[in-house]
């Protein structure tokens, strides 16, 4: 799986996180942690029934990579990490390693997990004895997902052993489980190459608009790093920029119910603005 190149999904939206544009993509779902610790779980289960190696896979240090650049077709996403078996048995040629790599903004809110809810898996053909550690390299996906505007951002790579050899795994327990996740942060630029702004790094708001598509009304749900006394400014568009809806309304309440009653079907941009941060989102309105 060395070298293989992986596209992940295709453009599809235009969501503003932590004041700066990403183009999301259809076919990856957000994923939940506890999700994968009980995924973990349930693997090691499936494939050590009689149980009896004690591994500890640490994911002890990330060397690559150290930036994220965007490009015209996306941005390519290959994790370099080393793993340590801190457990007393070996892990043996035969065995996997199942591993996910995922993105997080600086304020910890998921953009993409790779793959989504669920692990790929490598197959050991050396052993890894108890103290060793090894380099090991993710396959390398090109997603499709660039950033308008370069940021700081966190790249999280999740692995543990799986039992697939002549003698089984026994199941890493909840704290053994918490050294198989490893954060960097890192700045993932745009295509212009340009540095990281102030703003940028420390904007923490986080917009969300539901249901979408929407018929007749939807909520806009805000939450703002620091308390704002500037009134939070809701703005309806349709694709060329023509305003449909214009509202201010106090940015404590942290939630408006926009009434869409006369707005056409089609695709619309609300914009939420509070001071000089904007966070844009593309809504479906029904009829």
């Amino acid at each position: 799986m060395f070298g293989n190149r992986r596209s992940i999904g295709r453009y599809h939206d235009l969501k503003s996180i932590n004041n700066w544009n990403v183009l999301l993509y259809s076919g990856i779902n957000f994923y939940n942690m506890n999700r994968i610790y009980s995924l973990l779980a349930l693997l090691g289960l499936f494939f050590s029934a009689s149980a009896q190696r004690q591994v500890d896979l640490e994911v002890t240090e990330m060397l690559s990579p150290t930036q994220l650049n965007s490009t015209s077709t996306g941005t390519n996403i290959q994790v370099t990490a080393v793993l340590k078996n801190n457990g007393p048995d070996e892990i043996v040629a035969g065995d996997s390693i199942a591993y996910q790599v995922v993105l997080r903004t600086s304020a910890d809110q998921l953009i993409v997990a790779i793959p989504n809810g669920s692990l790929y898996t490598r197959t050991m053909t050396k052993t890894l004895a108890s103290g060793d550690t090894l380099h090991f390299r993710t396959s390398s996906f090109n997603v499709n997902l660039k950033i308008n505007s370069s940021a700081t951002i966190k790249l999280q790579i999740l692995a543990t052993a799986l039992n697939r050899g002549s003698s089984g795994i026994a199941t890493e327990t909840a704290a053994q489980l918490a050294n198989n996740l490893l954060s960097k942060s890192m700045v993932w630029y745009n295509e212009q190459g340009w540095g990281v702004g102030i703003n940028d790094q420390e904007m923490t708001s986080v917009t969300e608009i539901h249901p979408n598509p929407a018929i007749g009304r939807v909520s806009v749900n805000w939450l703002l790093s620091s308390a704002s006394d500037e009134p939070t400014e809701l703005t309806l568009m349709d694709l060329t920029g023509n305003e449909i809806l214009h509202k201010y309304v106090p940015s404590s309440t942290g939630r408006y119910d926009l009434d869409l009653e006369g707005v056409n079907s089609g695709l619309y941009i609300l914009q939420v603005r509070n001071g000089e941060h904007v966070q844009s989102s593309r809504l479906s309105v029904g009829i």
